[in-house]
């Protein structure tokens, strides 16, 4: 594993000040918003990545939850890193499924990682394995903070930190309410673990 990235001239999320932004509902407690709040606070907490893979491209694979001004979804997402070569580069895709089957394929597949056993065969794995990206890969740098950025540019940026064997992402979007106020804990918010 490597873990040298390049240096970029970024500031660290501010994961501290999404938490208290986005207000628990405790009377509806599945709602995605208090998964995104579940995932923030985690991420806070969080160390940076350990190390990236150096010897072959990694893919990890879970939940994903998207917050925006008018309200919120639940989905997947997974991310690839390549590490070979003079620095990492990778990307991070929302997943959607388009059938009954594929949305049962992919319950049972993350359920399996997030309890550490072992994933079967799978069209959802097959197809994150192979998947092109659509924005190409990004490089991975290093902000100013705990974060490594897998950098795609302004409003495209994915703050990773480590938390065991997940990866947790933010993904802030600049987005404003119907009254034009800033919305700040609009983005995407996964935790996502590696296939093997």
């Amino acid at each position: 594993m490597t873990s040298a990235l390049g240096e970029a001239d970024l500031d660290d999320v501010d994961a501290s000040a999404i938490v208290s932004w986005i207000a628990p509902v405790p009377e509806a407690p599945g709602l995605p918003r208090n998964d995104a709040i579940r995932i923030a606070t985690e991420f806070v907490a969080a160390p940076s990545v350990s190390g990236w893979p150096d010897d072959a491209e990694a893919v990890w694979l879970g939940t994903r939850v998207t917050l925006r001004a008018t309200g919120s979804t639940r989905s997947y997402a997974f991310a690839r890193v390549d590490g070979r070569g003079p620095a990492p580069r990778g990307f991070i895709a929302p997943l959607r499924s388009t059938s009954f089957a594929e949305e049962t394929d992919l319950e049972q597949v993350v359920a399996a990682l997030r309890a550490e056993r072992a994933v079967g065969a799978s069209p959802a794995v097959a197809y994150v394995r192979a998947a092109e990206p659509v924005h190409g890969y990004r490089p991975i740098v290093a902000a100013r903070g705990l974060s490594a950025v897998i950098d795609g540019g302004p409003d495209a940026r994915a703050f990773v930190r480590q938390a065991g064997a997940r990866l947790l992402v933010l993904e802030p979007r600049s987005t404003a309410t119907a009254s034009g106020a800033p919305y700040a804990p609009a983005g995407a918010y996964s935790e996502l673990w590696r296939l093997s």
